[in-house]
Parts: structure tokens; sequence; C-alpha cells
């Protein structure tokens, strides 16, 4: 203990030297950061202080928060059963979806209703090519079996193509079928002991169920060695005649699809798939479509539902399934139904005026921009006409589904029927899907529960999705607040579609400014790395600026409010971590802010900060991109 105290002892010894108790100085307590000192700090120190970095987070922020709060509306929609509460179409339809999971005591009942006519459809096989035919009209339904055909970017064109995938395993992983490894033949024993289980439930007689779960699996062993093929493609045209047990031509023809070329994502499976049907054994392919029926529609059995398999699944990959039927619910939901949840949380959130007002600032964004490019001197006739074209035709989906609720004309649900309205929803969905492969565009998959704000240069398409329209973002009470988050956001997203024509004179000036700025252990800023964010930052606060002024004339606490607003939607903790606070393509929050509005000459004179403050620059020193 001796030896930890010496330099507790060394530095008693050199205060009492001094002379005098008032010798030994305690450090001095910094001032507190000013709008002047510190915009960031000084508008920030009370969230940074309230929320603490987590000790397992290696960052939190506003956004953070922003995506937690979505997260719980979420869950209170996929919880809510309730068409009274709904606004809109989508909200009642899934209401409904969500009632007719919740009513246990119709899940027997309407789960045998829409499984026992596809029982019966397999029963009816009696020679080869009715297989291929039940696999037709299985997938018809909504129960996929052995593939399905999906649409998929082509990877050299980017344009839509009609694929063939295999889905012909309970396992998905097909190494699970051939490992020696102990814990993974544990897994497989007992999913063969939930493959049984399924058996039974179709009607399987007791006696019968070890030999044809075992005739199943021994079709899933054979599918799962050719799982390890390439890419294959065969023209439509000769899709029957290159697989005549399988007629991959006519099943595609079937679902409304007619693409010139047919993608097989495994062409050694399609092949040995083709050889299987070539001389089947009827009754064992009998057993695995019952399977594969069952497996397709676990989640709807109710309190026939068997564990097992989750139990399986948890062994696998760690992963916790639901439990309850109301998670089973919600789980279904989540994955088979995306764009009804995305449309459903946009009508509960948004009333339509408040869409209205988000868009209206959106347009007086777009016009900002129109009078910046009016301005910008580096820019002749030629080029301001084609920038003007540009953003003409910019598409500013803001606070709704980028597909109108009329998509979701064709649905409609029983309270009463579960497995049915999950049939209906799997056809609807695979009907939408088959639709890209004639759309004129590709939508980008974006769900209105997730916070997001941004420019899809692509399809030059700004979008808002409704998560991101609440505090700090869109606080619908104060307009001038409301430009200065939400408008300014807006605006660095529209401004990303004309960052190649910023003078390059400017760029180097902001550069040199962000360069200045720490980071960490003598490091700076990387002005390269963050150059493409930082003049957006600037530009959609210019912009925002802009366009606040354009409706009215704001008073002192309107300015303050802006650039208050601002700062506020980047509050954020970040763990010293030297390496990723300088290969960042962003620069830390703090300069995001401060960097920005310092260069607006509004900003001085609502705080008052005068000549040598840190947040003060003249005229000659600010750097203005599109003012």
């Amino acid at each position: 203990m001796s030896l930890n105290l010496r330099p507790l002892f060394a530095i008693l010894a050199l205060t009492l030297a001094s002379g005098s108790v008032s010798a030994a100085k305690k450090p001095a307590t910094p001032a507190p950061p000013t709008p002047c000192s510190d915009f960031y700090s000084s508008v920030n120190g009370e969230w940074l202080r309230g929320n603490p970095l987590p000790a397992t987070a290696a960052s939190y922020s506003r956004w953070n928060q922003l995506n937690e709060l979505a997260d719980r509306q979420t869950r209170q929609l996929l919880a809510d059963g309730d068409a009274q509460n709904a606004r809109g179409p989508a909200s009642r339809l899934l209401a409904e979806l969500i009632a007719s999971g919740l009513d246990e005591t119709n899940l027997d009942s309407a789960s045998r209703a829409a499984i026992d006519p596809l029982l019966a459809r397999i029963a009816g096989i009696k020679k080869g090519k009715d297989i291929s035919a039940t696999v037709a009209a299985l997938y018809q339904a909504g129960v996929p079996v052995l593939f399905q055909l999906k649409v998929q970017r082509d990877p050299g064109t980017g344009r839509p193509r009609a694929v063939l995938v295999p889905d012909a395993l309970g396992l998905g992983d097909p190494t699970f079928y051939m490992s020696g490894d102990p814990a993974v033949q544990e897994i497989g024993g007992i999913y063969r002991a939930y493959s049984a289980d399924l058996l039974r439930y179709s009607g399987v007689p007791g006696k019968q169920l070890a030999a044809q779960s075992a005739a199943a699996l021994t079709i899933e062993d054979a599918l799962a060695k050719a799982m390890f093929g390439s890419e294959a493609s065969v023209e439509l045209a000769q899709a029957d005649k290159s697989f005549p047990q399988l007629q991959l031509g006519a099943f595609v023809r079937q679902t409304g699809a007619a693409p010139e070329r047919l993608v097989l994502a495994n062409g050694e499976f399609f092949k040995t798939l083709e050889k299987m049907l070539a001389k089947p054994a009827i009754p064992q392919w009998q057993a695995y479509l019952r399977m594969r029926v069952l497996q397709s529609m676990a989640p709807m059995l109710g309190k026939d539902y068997r564990l097992a398999y989750a139990n399986l699944v948890d062994q696998a990959i760690a992963k916790r399934l639901p439990r309850t039927q109301g998670e089973r619910v919600s789980a279904l939901v989540l994955e088979q139904a995306p764009d009804l949840l995305s449309a459903a949380y946009a009508e509960r959130q948004m009333s339509d005026n408040e869409v209205r007002s988000a868009e209206a600032m959106g347009e007086a964004l777009r016009a900002a921009m129109g009078r910046a490019i009016d301005r910008a001197p580096q820019l002749d006739a030629e080029r301001k006409a084609a920038a003007h074209r540009q953003l003409a035709a910019l598409r500013l989906a803001i606070g709704r589904p980028l597909q109108p609720t009329t998509i979701f004309d064709g649905l409609a649900f029983d309270r009463s029927q579960y497995a049915t309205n999950v049939l209906m929803l799997r056809r609807w969905a695979k009907a939408r899907e088959l639709a890209l492969l004639t759309a004129p565009d590709w939508p980008s998959p974006v769900s209105q529960t997730q916070p997001l704000i941004g420019f899809e240069a692509s399809q030059n398409r700004v979008i808002v999705t409704a998560a991101a329209l609440q505090a700090p973002v869109f606080g619908r009470v104060n307009p001038a607040a409301d430009y200065g988050a939400l408008g300014a956001l807006i605006g660095r997203e529209i401004s990303l579609g004309y960052d190649s024509l910023l003078p390059g004179a400017k760029l180097q000036a902001l550069a040199a400014q962000y360069g200045s700025y720490p980071v960490a252990n003598g490091m700076n800023v990387n002005p390269a790395l963050t150059q493409l964010h930082n003049s957006a930052d600037l530009a959609g606060l210019e912009l925002a600026w802009d366009a606040l002024n354009a409706q009215s004339t704001p008073d002192w606490a309107a300015k303050k409010a802006f650039f208050t607003a601002w700062a506020g939607v980047w509050a954020r903790h970040d763990r010293e971590n030297l390496a990723s606070a300088v290969q960042s393509p962003f620069a830390p929050a703090k300069w995001r802010v401060n960097g920005s509005v310092v260069n607006l000459p509004d900003f001085a004179k609502v705080f008052s900060c005068k000549a040598k403050q840190p947040m003060f620059k003249s005229a000659a020193q600010q750097v203005a991109l599109w003012r």
C-alpha cells in the first residue's frame, strides 16, 4: 500500500512547501459555452448531460432517439387490431389482418379451411407431370415449394429481371444437411421431430409418420447437395423444352410474367430437380410437398404451431423467435407486409394537413434552389437552363409512401380467416413484385417507419419518411424552427444534385476552414474526405434561410429559433476513436453545426457575436456557396 501512496505524499509535500493554502490552485473551471464561443455545445449542453453515451455504444444521437421513438410507434401499431383507430385504407387493412391473427378461438378452424384444399391438391397427384402442375398451383395459391419467382436487379444494367430462386429446404442452409458436427446433427434431430409433427397435423397416421418423414427428408438431402451451382439462364420460349418435367415456361407464364429470358439462380439445382422428377416416387413427393406446405403455413396454425422449429432456429442462429401469438402476427407483418405497414404508419403518424405543410416546405426549398441557380455567377445560361430542368423534374416524396395507397385496392381481409388473409397477402405482394418487370423505374425499398431524409440520385428524388417528421426535425409548432431543421435537411439533400456546379475556389476555402478543426490527438478533420457533406450542410442552411425569408420577414426570435433548431438535430455523443474520426465522411457533429452557421452573415447578428470570438467571421472570411 505504501508504494501506491508515494505519489500522493510527494504532491502533498509540494503543496505545503508553497507556504500557504491558497497556493494549491485547483484547475480553473471552464466557462460554460455561449453561442459565440461554441454554438453547438451551448444549444445541446442540456441534451448531452441528460443523455450520456451508453457503455456499449460507440455513439448516441438525437437520430438514435428518433429511431427508438419510431420503433415504439411501430410496435404500438402492430399491437392494434382495432380498425376504428385507422386513419386511412392501409391502416384499416392492417388492423383487420392483425385482428384476424389475434383471434385465437378461430385460428385452428381458419387454418384448416385454408390448408385443406392445398393438401387435397397434393393427395390428387397420380403421375410425375402432376407434380410440376401441383407446384405451380401451390405457388399461385401463395405457397411456394421447390422454388419461387423473384424480381431482381440485373447486376450489369440495373434493370429488373425474372429469377427463379430455389426454395426447397426447411433448414435454409444446405450445409446443415451434410455436416458431421454433433451440434448440427442435434439440430437435425429437432428438425426431424418437427417435420413429423407437421405431417401428423396434415393427417398422416401415426404408424406412417416415421416413414413419410424420412422419405420427405431424403428429397431435401438430395436437393441440398445441388445448392452449390452457379447462375444460368434460359429463353422463356425454350424453358419448357429445356425442362420438360418442371415446365418452367408454363410456371412463369401462369404468374402473369412474360420476360424474354429467365434467370436460374442456381442452374445445378434445377438440373437435379429435373432428373428427380423424371421417375418420381409419388408417395415420397406427396410427403415432401405436404411437409413444405405446412412449413410455409406454420405461423398460422394457432395452438398447433410447433415450438420445435423455433427451438431449432434458436440453436442454429441464436435468434429468439416469437413465442406468443401477438409476437407471431407482428413478425409476419414485418416480413410479409412491409408496404402495408409502411403506409399504415404514415397514415397513423401524419394528418393530411401536416403532410401538406411539410410538402409546402419542400416546394419552398425547391424554389430557393431555383433562385440560387439564377444568381450563381459560375454558371452560364446553358448550364443554368440545364440545372433548372433538373430541378423541375426533381421529385419530392415527403411524408407519404412512394407508392399510392391505391395499390391496396385489391386487398380485403376477413377478421375470422387469418390463414386465408395471409395467402391473399402473399398473392398480392407477388403480383406487385412481378409488375416491376415492366415498371418504368425501380422504386427504392424505403419504409415510412424508418427515419430517413435522403437524395436518390438515380431517380432525382428527395425522400423524407413519416418517421422523420417528428421532433427535433419537424416540431409542427414554430415555422422558423422547422425551416432550420427539416428545411435545412431537405435543402442539403436537394443541393447534392448540384454539388458538381460549385466553384472550386469556394470549395477550397471551405476545405481550409474544416481542415483547421481538431478531432483528437492532434489530428484535424479530413477536409477531402468530408468535403461533400460539409458543402451540403452549408448549402442546405443557405437554401433554408433563403426559403424562410421568402415566406415572410422573420423577427429576432424566429431567426434565433432557425439556427437553434439546426444545431439541435445534430446533438450526439461519440466514443473517442481516432481511426473512425479521421476516416469518416462526416465531420464531428460540433463542426457540422459550427462550421456551417458561422458562414451565414445573420448568425453573428442574431447572437451578437463580435470579432475575435470563435463563432464570428467577417464577410471576407465567410464561404458562400449558393447565396
